[in-house]
């Protein structure tokens, strides 16, 4: 039988996605930062940031992120 042990933790996927990211597009990493314009200047065709589409909002849906973000780091 094999044992497993759990240490509590979550796994830090945004940590692991800004690696892959960084992999994929060696260009955007500036001072072990991402670059958002560059980022966005290689994905340019594959942008939709047209005002025309389906978002879903609410009022202090910012703030909520932001705690789940701090909860999650």
């Amino acid at each position: 039988m094999v044992e497993s042990k759990i240490n509590g933790q979550s796994k830090n996927i945004l940590e692991d996605n800004i690696v892959k990211l960084k992999e994929l597009f060696p260009k955007i990493a500036t001072e072990d930062k991402i670059d958002f314009d560059k980022l966005k200047s290689i994905l340019f065709d594959e942008i939709d940031d047209s005002p025309e589409r389906y978002k879903f909002s609410w009022n202090g849906k910012s703030k909520a992120i932001l705690k789940l973000k701090n909860l999650l780091l």
